[in-house]
């Protein structure tokens, strides 16, 4: 009963960033007609009250409940890198009910899940999605430190996830390419650290079974990521989002601001700043 309330307040009483949805979503795909546009955002909105109450949900949702909603379908794909010793980077875009994969991840591989965290501004809400994000063995970590997570020589091997669909702040090390139809700027800290490390990089989704229920899936994009070539990396896993959003859109984070890195040119090649 909660979802649809918030689906209501979302859409009809604040009207929750409905611009920024509106014009991602007509960026994103011209061709639609208006009402087509409009039914992925009336689907968006109702995917965001399921996302804000599953959230809250497990807050208190004991393990046997995230093994029964949750489920990863290719363990394997990561636990024999597990077996050689290796570190593995796992890129994942904000789709589909990514709390629920946050949080119960570590249940089902061999590896360490890492994930780069963000804290929030409101200290008391920072502290208790922390502690709902690694109730059953996730590890935290700032964007500062995620060298360090690299550099360690404790022999436990890690899964680092990294979210590749945030918008670019400052970082000058990005990757230019298309998606969804647009100019968009990649940043290449996932590659950067596969290719420093020699980590092999998988991209992960996560598929609706059922309303509520989930089944994860690893894609190899990378064993070996020293022989790729310059971007290869970065382009792959942003095709892979891609496809995975086109298929479903409703699922993906249309209210935030994607887009708001611009590209700069400083000469008639179009060489970057």
């Amino acid at each position: 009963m909660l979802s649809p309330v918030i689906k209501m307040t979302l859409v009809h009483l604040i009207h929750y960033r409905d611009k920024i949805v509106k014009t991602n979503l007509k960026n994103s795909f011209p061709s639609l007609t208006v009402t087509d546009r409009r039914k992925i955002m009336h689907r968006f909105y109702a995917f965001l009250g399921d996302l804000v109450t599953e959230t809250i949900w497990m807050f208190s949702a004991s393990e046997r409940r995230i093994r029964k909603h949750l489920t990863v379908d290719n363990p394997e794909l990561i636990n024999d890198y597990f077996a050689q010793g290796k570190n593995v980077v796992v890129v994942l875009g904000h789709f589909n009910s990514w709390e629920i994969l946050l949080s119960g991840l570590n249940l089902f591989v061999d590896h360490q899940i890492v994930t780069i965290y963000v804290p929030l501004t409101d200290r008391f809400l920072d502290h208790k999605f922390q502690d709902f994000r690694t109730r059953f063995g996730m590890q935290v970590i700032s964007k500062k430190v995620v060298k360090d997570i690299f550099d360690q020589k404790d022999k436990v091997p890690k899964a680092i996830l990294f979210g590749a669909d945030q918008s670019p702040s400052l970082s000058k090390d990005l990757h230019w390419t298309t998606f969804l139809n647009q100019e968009t700027a990649v940043v290449k800290g996932p590659e950067k650290y596969a290719m420093k490390y020699d980590c092999p990089v998988v991209f992960l989704s996560l598929q609706t079974r059922k309303r509520g229920f989930y089944t994860a899936r690893f894609t190899n994009i990378s064993s070996n990521p020293r022989e790729e070539e310059n971007s290869f990396i970065s382009e792959t896993h942003v095709r892979l989002l891609e496809e995975e959003i086109i298929k479903n859109p409703q699922y993906w984070l249309w209210s935030h601001r994607r887009w708001k890195k611009k590209r700069e040119r400083s000469d008639s090649n179009g060489s970057l700043n």
